[in-house]
């Protein structure tokens, strides 16, 4: 790994950054949510999971937010396909050689360990024992030692390819709760709201276990509310962040600021990448704000830079192809500039 990148990210309240080693670092990137698991169920091509991480570099990203190497339940392939006993062993070898690439490319990860939507990879729900609705998931002490369960055993997981457990692992940067756990959105599976009590003590518990990671609270539209609480858990919880597919300033300015209140970092770690202008000027002004992680990137076909891509038709979503280059570029550019780093014409 490039040896500013080889230790464990901290944050420097002092300072007002995150570092490795003393040297600042400054969190930006995409998310690649399928590094563990595909919608099509199944496990990634590796060549395609690499040039994720060729892909980071290319555009000075440090990090890749990948959902599936967090919360992978529900499905026959992924990692917790029905309880946590056992889980499912044939899909650790993808969630290891994401975090061998990440070492070996100098990139960080942030994990999610939920989601709130019934999508592919599961969602906070499948914790729930049989009759227990989903909606008790974040007052049910049955579903929260459930899921405490599989936090254990994900964060002392030993990587067969590295030899290093997760816990240990300075590839990871954050451990994020979960995946926008207070967007209420009941047509997709998300009906509850996380509850300041169920961040203290699952953000505490996973202090009990892996003291080397960040936790990133995963609240999003709720931050800050009066259900969920958020900076009130700032003892156990180290960096609050958010979601923006529009401009949203009052969003934006509200988070970063209470953020700084308790002397926590804020990373947006989902935008869309169409946003440029004024988000970008008002990010980059923004010294409470530390960090952006753009939405999506999907691979070309068997990772290569030349193959044909991959779609996902989600309106946001690009591609290493000619067409999606001068957004990439616009992006790359983005994250240098908030690294002080000299901007380049061309990738």
């Amino acid at each position: 790994p490039k040896p500013a990148l080889s230790g464990f990210v901290r944050f420097d309240s002092g300072k007002n950054q995150f570092a490795i080693n003393d040297a600042k670092f400054v969190p930006v990137g995409f998310n690649a949510y399928w590094l563990g698991l595909t919608e099509e169920y199944t496990y990634p091509d590796r060549s395609q999971v690499t040039q994720m991480f060729q892909i980071a570099q290319k555009m000075a990203a440090t990090v890749i937010r990948s959902h599936t190497l967090g919360v992978s339940c529900g499905s026959p392939n992924s990692l917790r396909p029905n309880d946590n006993r056992p889980l499912n062993v044939h899909a650790w070898p993808a969630i290891d050689f994401a975090f061998a690439e990440a070492r070996t490319y100098g990139i960080k990860l942030i994990c999610p360990l939920l989601d709130a939507y019934s999508y592919f990879h599961g969602s906070y729900g499948d914790f729930c024992p049989p009759g227990v609705d989903k909606s008790n998931f974040f007052t049910n002490q049955e579903a929260r030692a459930a899921f405490k369960s599989y936090v254990s055993e994900w964060l002392n997981h030993v990587n067969s390819i590295t030899g290093i457990a997760i816990k240990d692992d300075p590839s990871l940067m954050c451990i994020e709760l979960g995946n926008e756990l207070g967007n209420y959105r009941p047509d997709a599976g998300s009906i509850a709201v996380p509850t300041r009590e169920w961040i203290t003590d699952v953000s505490a518990y996973i202090k009990t276990i892996d003291r080397n990671h960040l936790v990133l609270n995963g609240s999003d539209e709720c931050l800050g509310s009066d259900t969920s609480r958020d900076f009130e858990a700032s003892a156990t919880v180290d960096v609050y962040g958010a979601h923006f597919y529009w401009v949203d300033t009052n969003r934006i300015l509200s988070g970063a600021d209470n953020s700084a209140r308790v002397a926590r970092p804020y990373v947006i770690g989902e935008y869309a990448p169409d946003l440029a202008d004024p988000f970008f000027k008002i990010v980059e002004g923004n010294s409470n704000i530390h960090g952006t992680v753009f939405w999506g990137m999907y691979p070309n076909q068997n990772g290569s830079f030349s193959g044909q891509p991959v779609i996902h038709s989600d309106g946001f979503t690009l591609n290493w192809i000619p067409s999606d280059m001068s957004k990439l570029l616009m992006l790359s550019n983005h994250m240098r500039r908030m690294q002080q780093m000299p901007e380049v014409s061309a990738l």
